[in-house]
């Protein structure tokens, strides 16, 4: 198909754009859009929906063992549960779990925590988190962890992961571009062309409506991902 072309064109190009991280105009993946409401019940009426359409996400097998994986992960962390530990950690405590998840999350996903750069720092405070292809940089609302309220510590360690699969995504997008395996993100060559449809630089990625912006495959997979995680551990831990 043409897009394919088009990623192949645009991967050989990708990797200068990665090492310019000076640039200070750069595309942020799932972040102007992850918004929570500015009360704790706005919040939690907009965490439940999470609009994702059923035939918009198939996992592969390879990504089902991910979300397993992910799960039980999570599990050996948190087996009270997450807002459980929220509540009885000081905020320190909360911004190394973070860090942890983040390394976890890694090395589930497959990627090279060494090749991110990592950041829990304050941002807009309708902003969950980010990630930036363009100089790999992941970012986590530090307004959210060092809130008492733990039902927002726990919605950003659900936005690692969210995160991460954006993360992966380009790894994997990265990966085919530059014929190299990219199977080992979850990913199918089809799944790919769809990504690439939403994907900066390549198509048009949707931010408004949300509605459109959950729909589009690029974080339709992304909230699945997260979402199936999610159930996953709720799962475990309920069991």
């Amino acid at each position: 198909m043409r897009i394919f072309q088009t990623v192949r064109n645009w991967g050989k190009n990708a990797w200068d754009s990665v090492k310019q991280t000076a640039a200070k105009t750069c595309e942020l993946i799932g972040s102007g859009v992850r918004m929570v409401g500015e009360k704790i019940k706005e919040f939690g009426e907009w965490i439940k929906p999470k609009p994702v359409l059923p035939d918009s996400y198939v996992p592969t097998q390879k990504e089902e063992k991910i979300i397993a994986d992910s799960g039980k992960f999570l599990q050996e962390k948190f087996p009270n549960g997450i807002e459980y530990a929220a509540k009885n950690a000081s905020i320190e405590d909360r911004k190394c779990s973070i860090n942890e998840i983040i390394r976890g999350g890694c090395e589930i996903f497959g990627i090279d925590y060494n090749q991110l750069d990592v950041t829990i720092e304050s941002l807009d405070g309708k902003t969950c988190g980010a990630y930036n292809w363009r100089n790999r940089k992941l970012t986590i609302n530090e307004n959210m962890i060092v809130s008492n309220d733990p039902t927002l510590f726990e919605e950003q360690v659900y936005t690692v992961f969210h995160e991460l699969t954006h993360a992966a995504q380009f790894e994997a997008l990265s990966a085919y571009a530059n014929d190299r395996p990219f199977e080992q993100y979850g990913y199918t060559e089809e799944q790919l062309y769809l990504f690439a449809q939403n994907w900066p630089g390549i198509g048009e990625y949707i931010t408004t409506p949300y509605e459109d912006y959950c729909k589009q495959p690029v974080e339709a997979y992304a909230f699945g991902r997260e979402n199936r995680i999610k159930l996953n551990y709720n799962n475990l831990i309920n069991a």
